[in-house]
């Protein structure tokens, strides 16, 4: 685990990374810079990631080949949805997905997800006048684009906004409405 941006470590949480997040905007906004933001929220995501492309991106990125065979096989099983003890009927059958909080799930969605270097962003670019900085909490991630102008800082986010739209299209997963 390489990615100082990703905050699913132990002993952090989804808190810990939003205040990362906030304080990283801050900073660029106290030193002069327009800093433009993006939420994306990747819906239904351990639901969404397929066998074969959890497959392919840990061979890829040359992961250990016990992630490989975990996402192979652990997460091929289709689960049954059921509310409450009331409620005896299936509501829904999910044909594919890994199983949230599982030892291995974070590992098999670090191995899904682009690296920075993939998306051409950079952990240097934090201390530059311009950049983009991406922060991870598994499947939520906060693109933050600065620059001396505001429509400097917006371009550079939509080019990025571009970039991530294609991996999470070409890896088959679903944008919440929320982003």
């Amino acid at each position: 685990h390489a990615d100082q941006f990703d905050t699913a470590v132990k002993g952090s949480s989804l808190e810990v990374g939003t205040f990362k997040r906030q304080a990283s905007a801050e900073a660029h906004c106290k030193v002069g810079h327009a800093v433009v933001g993006i939420l994306w929220d990747l819906q239904a995501f351990y639901d969404s990631v397929k066998s074969d492309v959890a497959e392919d991106r840990a061979q890829h990125k040359e992961l250990p080949l016990r992630l490989s065979a975990t996402a192979a096989w652990s997460h091929r099983a289709p689960r049954a949805v059921k509310v409450g003890p009331a409620v005896s009927r299936v509501l829904a059958i999910i044909p594919h997905s890994l199983v949230a909080g599982c030892t291995s799930s974070t590992s098999i969605a670090r191995a899904v997800l682009p690296t920075t270097e993939e998306l051409g962003v950079s952990d240097s670019d934090f201390g530059s006048e311009e950049g983009d900085g991406l922060f991870r909490h598994v499947d939520d991630h906060l693109q933050l684009s600065w620059a001396p102008t505001v429509s400097r800082a917006a371009t550079r986010a939509i080019a990025l906004a571009g970039v991530l739209v294609e991996w999470f299209r070409r890896l088959r997963l679903i944008i919440g409405l929320i982003s």
